[in-house]
């Protein structure tokens, strides 16, 4: 699944970048069965939101832009 999405990025992160790679992780695990309204897997919308920023910084936090506001997992647990 995650590939699917993030197929240009995904292998050269998994080299080189634990944050950016164990980020596309956590939000391929917490969301992977998830779609939104109209049934589209839900990965595409935060694909969307990181293909639109170009800084290393922006990238990461549109990753992980809903996952406190949509799971269960806390500020403090992503810190960790």
């Amino acid at each position: 699944m995650l590939k699917k999405y993030f197929i240009e990025d995904y292998e050269v992160y998994k080299e080189i970048d634990n944050l950016m790679y164990k980020s596309f992780e956590l939000v391929c695990r917490v969301f992977d069965d998830k779609t939104d309204k109209s049934g589209i897997p839900y990965i595409v919308h935060l694909s969307k939101v990181y293909q639109g920023v170009s800084d290393y910084i922006e990238k990461v936090c549109a990753i992980l832009h809903d996952v406190v506001e949509d799971t269960d997992i806390t500020f403090d647990e992503l810190r960790e």
